[in-house]
Order: structure tokens, then C-alpha cells, then sequence
């Protein structure tokens, strides 16, 4: 991984309050001049050989940026890859900490997720500081493909502190009679703010999910995620 100066954050332009999606944030405080890129290494816990970490960069969707954020992430990912077999069952929650410096780190978590046909894998990821002071700038992916009738729980937590920000892009595609169960869940040493991701007075939590489901027959399940955008069709290329 290779870690972006001072000078290229400066150069990259950031979204405003006069997007939509953006217009009730505080996106307009971030000054990405104030972080500083750093190398990042997870740990894992449960059965880790469907696990691989800072291989090479895998992109299940090379041609779709959904934000400046993405790209972001894109460009210095600090990756964990989880590669099940079809008609493998993994038995064990796989777990996945971030334990994040709160010195003015910019770090990019990059998750990927890929469950052949048929296959069963819950993974945990977990987002946590090291101090209960101190800022940081948190910037995840999860990207996941789908086998056909393979069934897929993710869980989120959130455990940073009060000065944080963490904006993250979820995308997945998968095939007919996938089942998708995707959920975060808050817990920072601050109060959370009701129905919001919000954490006291300073953190910023944003996430945004895309799911895209293919293949005759067309029944699939997304669970959990209340902004997710779900888009049902044909696989491309086919009748």
C-alpha cells in the first residue's frame, strides 16, 4: 500500500453541504489537511484461513466510484480479503478489529467479502480507538459478491471515540436466492444520537450501501440496512 502526501490530500476536492446527500452533515468541519495517511493492520480472530491480509488490491467494481471517499480508499487501501469456498460453511464468526490511532491517523480499511454458491460466513468488523481523546479519519470499504443461495451476515460496530469521523461506501452483488443480513451497530464512548450516526457532539458517521442482485428466478433477502439501495435484475449479458 502506498500512502498519499500532504500535497495530493490538499488537491482533493470534497463534497458539500449543497449535495443532497450531504446537506444535513457537517462534512463542510472536514479538512483533510489535518490527517495524516498512516500504514494500518487489522487483527483477526476466529477461523482465519478464508482470510487474507494486504494482498493485492482487489476491486469487485473497478468502474463505479460512488465518492471522492471511495476513491479515496481506493488509492491507499489497507485490505482483508475473505475468500469461502462453494458449499463451505463456516461455522465461526470471523473477526475483524481496527484499532485506530487517535494521533490525526487517516487510515482506509478495505474489506472484501467473496462467498461461492451455496456457501454460509458471518463476519464482524469492528472500528476502535485508542484513546478516548484525539482525532482521526476513518475511511472503510466493504465490497462482496454473492454466489447463487449463499448466505452472508455482516455486523458493523462502531467503537471510536468522541472526535472521530468515519465515512464509509458499502457495494455488493450477488446471485438468485442470496441471503444478505448487514448490520452496524454503535457504541462509542459518547452518548449516540437517536436515529441518526451520530456519536455527542463531534463524530461523523456515514455510510452508504448499494446491493445488486442477478440471475433467473431473482429472489434474494437483504436485511438491516434501512439506507441500503437494493437493485433486482438480470445477470449483464445474458437473455
Amino acid at each position: 500500500m502506498s500512502l498519499l502526501d500532504i500535497d495530493q490530500l490538499a488537491a482533493i476536492e470534497l463534497p458539500t453541504t449543497d449535495e443532497e446527500i450531504w446537506r444535513y452533515s457537517r462534512i463542510d468541519d472536514l479538512d483533510l489537511g489535518s490527517y495524516r495517511p498512516a500504514p494500518h493492520t487489522p487483527d483477526l480472530a476466529g477461523p482465519t484461513d478464508f482470510v487474507e491480509i494486504d494482498g493485492a488490491t482487489t476491486d469487485l467494481f473497478p468502474d463505479d466510484t460512488p465518492d471522492v471517499f471511495a476513491g479515496l480508499n481506493r488509492s491507499m487501501p489497507s485490505q482483508v480479503r475473505v475468500v469461502v469456498p462453494a458449499n463451505r460453511v463456516v461455522d465461526e464468526p470471523i473477526v475483524i478489529t481496527h484499532t485506530i490511532a487517535a494521533d490525526g491517523s487517516l487510515v482506509c480499511p478495505r474489506l472484501v467479502i467473496e462467498a461461492g454458491d451455496n456457501s454460509q460466513v458471518t463476519v464482524v468488523e469492528r472500528f476502535v480507538s485508542t484513546a478516548t481523546e484525539g482525532a482521526s479519519l476513518v475511511v472503510p470499504v466493504l465490497q462482496a459478491a454473492i454466489g447463487q443461495a449463499a448466505r452472508v451476515s455482516y455486523l458493523g460496530i462502531n467503537e471510536l471515540n468522541e472526535s472521530t469521523w468515519l465515512i464509509g461506501n458499502q457495494q455488493a452483488v450477488g446471485q438468485r436466492d442470496m441471503h444478505v443480513h448487514d448490520r452496524k451497530a454503535e457504541r462509542a464512548f459518547g452518548h449516540r444520537v437517536p436515529g441518526t450516526g451520530l456519536h455527542g457532539r463531534d463524530v461523523v458517521a456515514r455510510d452508504r450501501a448499494a446491493l445488486d442482485s442477478f440471475g433467473e428466478g431473482e429472489a434474494c433477502a437483504a436485511l438491516g440496512r434501512r439506507d441500503a439501495e437494493l437493485h433486482i435484475g438480470k445477470l449483464p449479458g445474458t437473455a
